[in-house]
């Protein structure tokens, strides 16, 4: 086979304007150069050479047409071979050769978490490697570990749920075989409050599908009404590990002993109008309830749980009944994380009296302290629990409280190995006393209280001293190298009004310590963030 050049050379259009040259002529030559006007006798010579130039352009043009016919066949014929050889190195490109299971990997990124309150863009994330090409949508539905997220839409229309529903659930069912179950048949706020669910059809038919397989329930947000039967679980529960009960009408409390027998059961989170009697409690590491309880109530739950590491609880007064029944102190050995939220004045004190926790490391109060109050024996109860336990608090959010003029100072010296405090919305406290205690003095061998710190939040409360909070806020970043200070690692303030509370060198000051690293953040009574940099809010 000739190569392209050969014949390129031998096209007769092509050869015969390559040997064309310009004619040359004394005659014209010397006119060209002086731009002088030929003489009469010399005119006739210039015709038969114009007509010649004028063939030979000809003659070009058509060269010049057929090369760019030429080249246009050629651009055509390399964009084909251009798309072949893409074809080609995708053939032996290296993920062409990746493993599924390491797609299968990276699909789980996408897969949402089965808590998640809007399971419509949950389910959005999981289809999408299905939607790319024909491999990756094999090895997504071949993948059991992406589809055993069980989520229950809600209807835009308030009364009842898609019958596509089903559908979808039975899909989703059917791609996970046999993985372990994660379920979420948590209520849709755009359900009415009147839903019926037992005369929803859908509903029965998905809640149906799900008890059967109830043997691969690993975590499970489940609805209970009045009518709801749990009877089919008693027994069936061999891979549970977490549960969470809502009731979306009124208070309804679980009956029977459907929970009673699941042996890997470790976390528990009852909703604010759901109760139940018959549990696993001795196994139960994490209980959280939204229900409230009178102090006794509270205590009795805690008796039951000698295993229990996290307790949330929300409780009403009741000291006295208490005081009647509990032998005080109750000791939880493996109590690390308490979190209590005040329905009544007072109740938080009394309950920390009856409490001795030497694992405690995390202590959240959500008070209910009327703002013309003046007590804070919230926090004598605090101080006087944590010197009767020994423990080592590590953190410590408290708000709603009231704070006198030594609480902070007091609470901070029990607690030399905090590196959390937050004092968020709602505290009536002194601000300026806050910034003061917490400053950090420069110096190797100079005490500091909570030397460990290393995130801190702080809400507004006038009076507040601006300059008194960034002398805080350099006295925990700026560190000395070889000190016992803890180098701050966050710092956040909530509530202001506007960040023209601070002045332009306290901003500036702000700003060089972000620039070096520090998390500084400032939110509006809104929860809206506040750029350091602008000049309102």
């Amino acid at each position: 086979m000739k190569s392209f050049s050969a014949n390129f050379a031998q096209c007769p259009c092509i050869t015969s304007a390559d040997f064309l040259s310009i004619p040359e002529s004394s005659v014209y030559e010397a006119a060209f150069q002086k731009n002088a006007a030929l003489a009469y006798s010399n005119r006739h010579q210039v015709h038969p050479t114009l007509s010649q130039v004028c063939s030979d352009l000809a003659l070009l043009d058509d060269a010049l047409a057929h090369i760019t016919s030429i080249r246009k066949r050629l651009s055509q014929k390399r964009s084909a071979f251009q798309v072949f050889s893409n074809k080609l190195k995708a053939l032996v490109s290296p993920i062409r050769i990746v493993p599924p299971e390491i797609f299968a990997e990276i699909f789980s990124y996408l897969k949402g978490d089965y808590r998640d309150k809007a399971p419509a863009q949950a389910r959005t994330e999981t289809l999408l490697p299905t939607h790319v090409c024909q491999r990756w949508r094999e090895i997504a539905l071949s993948t059991p570990t992406l589809w055993n997220n069980i989520y229950i839409n809600g209807s835009s229309v308030p009364k009842s749920v898609r019958d596509s529903e089903v559908e979808c659930t039975s899909a989703w069912l059917s791609r996970a075989k046999d993985c372990p179950l994660s379920i979420n048949l948590r209520r849709s706020k755009s359900w009415s409050k009147d839903y019926d669910f037992e005369t929803d059809g859908a509903w029965n038919v998905i809640f149906d599908m799900l008890l059967r397989r109830s043997h691969r329930w690993q975590h499970a947000i489940l609805l209970s009404t009045s009518e709801t039967d749990f009877s089919g679980l008693r027994n069936n529960l061999p891979l549970l590990e977490t549960l969470e009960i809502n009731c979306p009408l009124s208070y309804v409390e679980v009956a029977g002993n459907a929970f009673g027998i699941a042996p890997r059961l470790s976390s528990v989170t009852l909703s604010r109008e759901s109760g139940i009697k018959i549990l696993p409690w001795a196994q139960l590491k994490i209980f959280v309830i939204d229900s409230t309880l009178s102090i006794l109530e509270s205590l009795a739950l805690l008796q039951k749980m000698p295993n229990i590491v996290s307790f949330s609880t929300q409780i009403s007064n009741g000291w006295v009944e208490a005081r009647k029944s509990v032998n005080a102190p109750l000791q939880m050995s493996k109590l690390e994380s308490l979190s209590m939220t005040e329905i009544m004045p007072l109740s938080v004190d009394g309950y920390l009296t009856y409490l001795k926790v030497p694992s405690l490391k995390s202590i959240k109060i959500i008070g209910n302290c009327p703002l013309n109050a003046a007590s804070d024996d919230w926090a004598f109860a605090t101080i006087s629990m944590i010197q009767r336990s020994s423990c080592s608090i590590e953190s410590l959010e408290v708000r709603s409280a009231i704070w006198g003029q030594s609480t902070l100072a007091d609470v901070l010296r029990v607690t030399p190995q905090l590196e959390t405090l937050d004092i968020g919305s709602g505290n009536v406290y002194d601000s300026g006393m806050a910034a003061q205690v917490l400053v950090a003095p420069f110096g190797i061998c100079t005490p500091c209280l909570a030397p460990k710190l290393q995130h801190l939040k702080l809400s507004y409360w006038p009076p507040f001293e601006p300059q008194a909070f960034v002398n805080l806020v350099e006295s925990r970043w700026r560190v000395a190298p070889e000190g016992s200070v803890t180098r701050l690692s966050s710092i956040k303030l909530i509530d202001i009004p506007s960040v023209s509370i601070f002045g332009p060198s306290d901003l500036r000051r702000l700003r060089e310590f972000a620039t070096e690293g520090l998390d500084i953040k400032l939110n509006d009574v809104e929860g809206r963030l506040i750029q350091i940099g602008s000049t309102s809010a």
